[in-house]
């Protein structure tokens, strides 16, 4: 049985025949014969690049000057006491939620009025059709 169809050598074949010379760049030089001879061993020292020793772990989570650079600087006159900009930003918001709840109070007391004229007015067309 010398003549047994091999697919995966035609289809490599086919391959080559669509890349034309361009198929030589993707030629392997040498082909593993298991997957695991293909992988990379991470046990050699050229599969990484090295890392520093570290003794202490603080060193790198430390938080430093050079690392943080902060757009705003916001200084406190006292632990408890908020900044001028966070005073400003309050004030604005209680603006904005006042001016919220007087437009749903008045929201309100419109439906409730109108609500109201509806059931007074469905009292006396009640009471003319009754009569």
């Amino acid at each position: 049985m010398s003549d047994e169809f091999d697919p995966t050598a035609d289809f490599l074949a086919q391959e080559r025949a669509a890349l034309g010379d361009a198929a030589d760049l993707f030629q392997a030089t040498e082909l593993a014969s298991t997957p695991l001879q293909a992988t990379p061993s991470f046990s050699t020292s050229d599969a990484f690049v090295p890392t520093p020793s570290i003794t202490d772990s603080t060193e790198v989570f430390a938080p430093t000057n050079d690392r943080i650079q902060s757009p705003v600087s916001v200084t406190r006159t006292s632990p408890g006491l908020p900044s001028e900009f966070e005073q400003e930003w309050q004030g604005k918001q209680r603006e904005i939620v006042d001016d919220r709840d007087r437009a749903a109070s008045t929201k309100h007391e419109t439906m409730v009025q109108e609500a109201q004229q509806a059931i007074d007015r469905f009292y006396e067309e009640y009471n003319e059709k009754k009569d």
